[in-house]
């Protein structure tokens, strides 16, 4: 078999895997990150798993994500295809973005034809090479435009959801249902809490129990802050007690979480900065060698040795901005 052909096909492979792999990890990823935090929030859970079991809220949550997959029944074998598509519909859910999974695989379908297209006709690469560059690095921009949702979603929430709660708390306290005062929050709270309770309240009102409601919503949002607050919620309408006084507490501790969460970002600015100084640099000067001596750096692109540096290259690079990134990342 001729060489070049071999090396064409060792490098689709090579790129399909890249793909398969980065996949796995937009769908899967991110749970170690919380993963201590989200053991404890388990341990909780666990406590109230009686009242769960009665109301049916951990199975709410789980058939919701069911629902919504349900549609890639209708392409033969997609769901067996795509790594945890009941994760990919999580992330998209999270982020606040009305896609099924089959929305996102064709959003990423016409990025990758774009993209290649991109590559083909400004970098003059045959198809062999184009073709998985452009699903690989569509996907790499559809991951980071759902991650960045994601973190303004899930940032602006957190940040408005002690003025929701204590918006509750005062209406307990002046006699109103803890049901009226979700109703408020639809209207009074800016979104994404508006929303979140809005649609609480109208499960509510069509017949579903509080409980099964917050865990519905908490299948959705995928937020520590509102699971303890489900949680809180779900105990205290089996047991009883001071909801005010609960809910109170509860505000207070996102407060000083917050607060922690902003002293450590003022704390690592310097290390951020460096670090995007740093993995931008090599793009950077390959953009200036490119603008001053074209053909010295289109070598890479034409020569099957630049193709073994490039890969060899994006591989390290990879490695670095993922270490980076983990030295910076603090969980509270």
């Amino acid at each position: 078999m001729d060489q070049d052909l071999i090396f064409f096909i060792a490098i689709g492979v090579g790129s399909f895997s890249v793909a398969w792999i980065a996949l796995s990890l937009v769908t899967g990823g991110g749970a170690a990150s919380s993963g201590q935090m989200n053991k404890r929030i388990g341990r909780i859970a666990d406590r109230a798993n009686g009242i769960e079991q009665q109301s049916g809220g951990a199975e709410t949550a789980r058939a919701f994500v069911r629902d919504r997959n349900r549609g890639l029944s209708s392409i033969p074998l997609l769901g067996s295809f795509i790594p945890k598509a009941d994760q990919l519909q999580k992330k998209f859910d999270r982020a606040g973005l009305s896609w099924t999974v089959k929305d996102g695989i064709v959003i990423w379908a016409i990025m990758a034809v774009i993209l290649t297209g991109v590559i083909i006709y400004f970098l003059g690469l045959g198809p062999f090479l184009a073709i998985p560059s452009g699903a690989t690095g569509s996907l790499m921009l559809l991951s980071f435009y759902i991650k960045r949702k994601t973190q303004k979603r899930v940032t602006a929430f957190v940040g408005l959801f002690p003025n929701a709660i204590e918006l509750i708390v005062r209406s307990v306290k002046s006699g109103l249902p803890v049901t009226e005062a979700m109703a408020a929050i639809g209207t009074e709270i800016d979104e994404p809490v508006g929303s979140v309770f809005t649609e609480i309240s109208n499960n509510i009102q069509i017949g579903m129990e509080l409980p099964d409601a917050l865990w519905s919503a908490s299948a959705k949002l995928d937020i520590q802050e509102f699971k303890f607050f489900a949680i809180s919620l779900s105990i205290q309408q089996e047991t009883g007690g001071n909801i005010s006084e609960i809910l109170q507490n509860l505000s207070s501790m996102i407060r000083r979480r917050e607060q922690v969460k902003l002293k450590i970002k003022a704390m690592s600015s310097e290390a951020k900065a460096s670090a995007m100084i740093i993995g931008s640099l090599p793009f950077i000067m390959s953009l200036l060698i490119y603008l001053v001596n074209r053909d010295y750096i289109m070598v890479l692109f034409t020569d099957q040795r630049g193709w073994v540096a490039l890969g060899i290259a994006a591989g390290m690079m990879s490695t670095g901005i993922f270490v980076i990134t983990k030295m910076i990342r603090f969980e509270i």
